[in-house]
């Protein structure tokens, strides 16, 4: 995962962050997000049962849809520039994550 490949880059952006984000994400079950839970507290985390392995993130940031892979190397990230595509993603995500228990 991302997390197990940038974590200091992942602590860093937590130190510089603008202190109201918040991060929700959907998580399949692992060790790495094990060990995560708890470290930020506006890092939001729900485990999906019906996904048992994510093989790649899908993230709204903003205007943007980001698609990033760091299972495989190469390893790569996809950035779109979308309000459209942004809006539909986390509009999406947002009636996703009335679902499912934490």
């Amino acid at each position: 995962t991302l997390v197990d490949h940038y974590q200091d880059v992942i602590d860093w952006s937590w130190e510089i962050a603008d202190p109201h984000l918040q991060v929700f994400l959907f998580s399949n079950y692992s060790d790495t997000e094990y060990e995560m839970e708890g470290k930020y507290k506006r890092r939001h985390i729900k485990y999906w049962s019906e996904s048992k392995n994510f093989i790649s993130s899908t993230w709204v940031a903003g205007e943007y849809l980001l698609l990033i892979n760091t299972r495989e190397k190469p390893f790569y990230a996809i950035e779109i520039k979308s309000q459209l595509l942004a809006h539909d993603q986390r509009e999406f995500f947002k009636g996703l994550w009335d679902t499912i228990d934490s």
